[in-house]
């Protein structure tokens, strides 16, 4: 893990540690939280050699073009309120996507942020019990910035793909900081019903018909929204409503063929 020169940047009060070149943001953030790291402690990689989303996916960018950010969070608060964090931290990045391009930014269940279907940003947020106690919480945000089109999968984007304009990455990400920071303690203090309101404005696919894969099985059903704990709300084809908490949405816009 090599260091290029320090960044001027902080969250909740601790300097962001900026690496060139590392595997993973968030094994690095959870191994020093195991060593009694302080909340707070982050670390931006220009590139990660081992990065990975949601069902161990790879995250891969060209050096320097996109967001690659972990952190280390301890709310004391309630055990069944951290299903909401993931979807605060997409409204958090939604925003700095709709400040930067002008372009309006969707949340697609679980975790992906959305621009026209493409998706430019995922987060994760893997939450771990210490003894029992406080959870500890590693979130990770990924989001193309300057990565042009040919770097990137089919079906994703970058800010300079959907507007043509090159970006400044540390100022980006700056304002990612400051309204991550302003979530963060709304979620802490229990008032997030604003936030929660447009979480679920934002939900991509409401009111169609969706196929979600869960444990290895498909549920079909029409995606109604988000429960207040977070979990996806669908009615299936048999008129019954169901909560689901994990799995992949793998099929959506269009309806499925009946």
């Amino acid at each position: 893990m090599t260091s290029p020169a320090v960044i001027d940047l902080t969250f909740l009060g601790v300097p962001v540690r900026h690496v060139e070149r590392l595997a993973s943001t968030m094994e690095i953030v959870a191994r020093l939280a195991a060593s009694g790291a302080p909340e707070g402690t982050s670390i931006l990689a220009d590139e990660q050699s081992a990065g990975r989303g949601r069902a161990g996916r790879a995250w891969t960018a060209p050096a320097g073009t996109s967001i690659l950010l972990s952190a280390l969070l301890r709310p004391n608060i309630p055990p069944e309120r951290l299903g909401q964090l993931s979807f605060l931290l997409a409204v958090c990045v939604a925003r700095v996507v709709e400040r930067w391009t002008g372009r309006s930014a969707a949340i697609k269940w679980p975790n992906d942020v959305l621009v026209d279907g493409m998706k430019v940003s995922g987060v994760l947020a893997r939450v771990r019990f210490p003894d029992g106690g406080t959870p500890e919480i590693v979130i990770g945000i990924g989001l193309n910035v300057t990565t042009p089109p040919a770097a990137l999968p089919t079906g994703a984007a970058s800010l300079l793909c959907l507007t043509g304009h090159e970006y400044d990455r540390i100022a980006v990400l700056r304002d990612l900081l400051t309204g991550l920071e302003t979530m963060y303690g709304a979620f802490r203090q229990g008032d997030v019903t604003a936030l929660w309101r447009e979480a679920t404005d934002r939900l991509a696919y409401v009111g169609e018909e969706v196929r979600i894969v869960e444990d290895g099985r498909d549920l079909i059903g029409t995606l109604l929204g988000l429960s207040p704990a977070g979990a996806l709300r669908l009615r299936l084809r048999d008129g019954t409503e169901r909560e689901v908490w994990s799995g992949d949405l793998v099929r959506g816009p269009r309806p499925l063929a009946t």
